[in-house]
């Protein structure tokens, strides 16, 4: 019986160890990066699911702050909105494992605006396993030309 609940135990640790040693690349591409595609979809909703509470945003400015993320969201979202923003399109993502559990992303976004009007922006996060899934708990804006 002992060695039943081993090899139980092994095949449930084997696809975790190995997703968490593969890096947040599939969970980006796969589930956080569509979600922007259409700025009209995107509500601060979606920040439990993807950002860790607290998340530690490190603005342009050197105002660092600790924020929760729905509100943290919203605010940027509503700034974004201002500009006229129509959604973003992941097109350059780099990583660095920090150790198996956390790793340092850059994400470079095809920002869309009205009358087909596009832009670069770039982003630096930091990504943890948390509960089981990959929850980001730190960004900071980045020039686009000092990371691709």
């Amino acid at each position: 019986m002992r060695s039943i609940r081993y090899w139980l135990a092994a095949l449930v640790a084997v696809p975790a160890l190995a997703g968490a040693q593969a890096g947040p690349e599939a969970w980006v591409r796969e589930a956080y990066a569509p979600l922007w595609q259409n700025a009209s979809a995107v509500t601060a909703d979606i920040a439990p699911v993807y950002y860790h509470d607290p998340v530690a945003y490190h603005p342009a400015d050197g105002r660092f702050q600790h924020a929760r993320p729905g509100p943290w969201l919203e605010g940027l979202l509503a700034g974004w909105a201002t500009s006229g923003w129509a959604g973003s399109m992941l097109d350059g993502y780099r990583q660095q494992r920090i150790n198996d559990r956390t790793w340092a992303l850059t994400m470079r976004w095809r920002d869309r605006y009205p009358g087909g009007a596009a832009e670069h922006s770039c982003g630096w996060y930091l990504a943890a396993r948390v509960d089981g899934g990959w929850k980001f708990t730190a960004y900071a804006p980045v020039e686009c030309s000092e990371v691709f």
